[in-house]
């Protein structure tokens, strides 16, 4: 918990300037580490073309894999993980999605704060995972957006400008 809680101390705190980063290589490896901890779980990836912007490599890794170990702790056996990549009006949105039980919708709005963990959750955890993904997504200028699947699950999703910082309109 205390390496958690420095890692979102360093999100908010890191004055380095942003790189340019080709997500598709960082998600591989990604998907492939997620395997590795959890051999038992499928984690699938799709990713568009060309999946370059500008950013911080190692916030986008940690909140990304922060996505799949929640995503790993929620799914049921026999369902993949999917990891998607896609570009949506000027941004990337990174999304994971599980087939777990999903979230009750008046708990959503609070997932993503600090120590916060939905009533009834069983699974490990100390709810320090969503809020990295949060503070990362919200240095790059992006967004995470948490939502029940219409087909079941929970789909955790980081919205990325191309450029940290610049509001890109969305549709």
């Amino acid at each position: 918990m205390i390496s958690e809680i420095l890692v979102l101390a360093r999100v908010d705190a890191d004055n380095a300037s942003a790189e340019d980063i080709d997500l598709t290589p960082l998600l591989k490896t990604l998907q492939k580490d997620a395997q590795l901890s959890a051999p038992e779980q499928v984690v699938q990836l799709t990713t568009a073309n060309d999946l370059q912007l500008k950013g911080w490599p190692t916030m986008i890794e940690r909140a990304v894999d922060n996505l799949l170990r929640n995503a790993q702790r929620f799914n049921p056996m026999g369902e993949p993980i999917e990891l998607q990549a896609q570009h949506q009006g000027g941004r990337i949105l990174i999304s994971v999605r599980d087939h777990g039980p999903g979230v009750e919708a008046e708990h959503l709005s609070q997932l993503g704060e600090p120590f916060y963990r939905a009533p009834g959750q069983t699974a490990q955890g100390h709810g320090l995972g969503l809020a990295i993904a949060r503070r990362a997504a919200e240095r790059h200028g992006g967004n995470l957006i948490l939502a029940n699947h219409p087909d079941g699950g929970f789909i955790a999703s980081i919205e990325l400008p191309l450029i940290p910082g610049v509001a890109t309109p969305v549709g």
